[in-house]
């Protein structure tokens, strides 16, 4: 299949009908297409900040938003761009939502559509020519629907103690020795010689950045088992 590719630098020119394999690199790809809030609308447009990459990632629906919350919460990815570039065949044509560049230098095309839409044909084609370009380009492609309520919750609450907290070395070396099997995260912060108000967010911290970990697909509660990573 002959894919053709259209696309806007960082320079806002845009470039269209190229060779798929001309794909310019990610750090040059702006954004294609943008949309902005409007009375009556049918999705959530709006901006994350994306932690892990250190700028601002635009999204076109709310599921949008949460993908991108669990990309970021991944950890490993070097760069992302909303709205990449326009796939184009002799029959069909397709805006992927991100491109996304892994810091092993991997690349992944990421459609996201709720699950109630994935049959529809439409859908299927474009995912189709997603697939294609991927394989011509030796990257991959990856679809996501919905994520787990209580996952997204409790990423969207630890992402809130991104930023390095007060007392952090000093509780964090009285933390990991404790740790030597999973603890109830109530009992690891009354183990602590430091008030809970600065226990707590060193923890939360701790989990975003994967160096603690809990079972995200449950509510959090005092009662939830804290354990440590591999790379703590």
């Amino acid at each position: 299949m002959k894919i053709r590719v259209s696309y806007r630098d960082d320079s806002l020119v845009f470039w269209e009908n190229r060779p798929i394999l001309r794909m310019p690199d990610i750090g040059s790809i702006a954004v294609l297409r943008e949309r902005w809030s409007h009375r009556g609308q049918g999705h959530t447009p709006g901006h994350m900040f994306f932690k892990s990459v250190g700028k601002h990632v635009y999204y076109e629906s709310f599921l949008e938003s949460q993908i991108l919350l669990h990309l970021d919460y991944c950890n490993d990815v070097k760069n992302i761009a909303a709205q990449p570039f326009l796939l184009q065949s002799d029959t069909k044509n397709h805006i992927p939502d991100f491109l996304v560049q892994w810091k092993d230098g991997a690349h992944t095309i990421v459609n996201v559509k709720p699950t109630v839409f994935l049959e529809k044909e439409s859908n299927q084609q474009a995912f189709a020519l997603a697939d294609e370009a991927a394989n011509q380009l030796g990257w991959s492609h990856k679809i996501f629907t919905e994520l787990n309520p209580f996952y997204i919750d409790n990423l969207r609450f630890l992402t809130c103690y991104h930023r390095l907290p007060l007392l952090y070395e000093q509780i964090t070396d009285e933390i990991f020795p404790k740790l030597s099997s999973p603890m109830a995260f109530g009992d690891l912060v009354k183990s602590v010689n430091a008030s809970p108000l600065l226990v707590k967010p060193v923890i939360f911290h701790l989990l975003w950045y994967q160096k603690l970990f809990t079972d995200l697909l449950q509510q959090f509660d005092e009662k939830m088992l804290v354990w440590a990573g591999d790379n703590a």
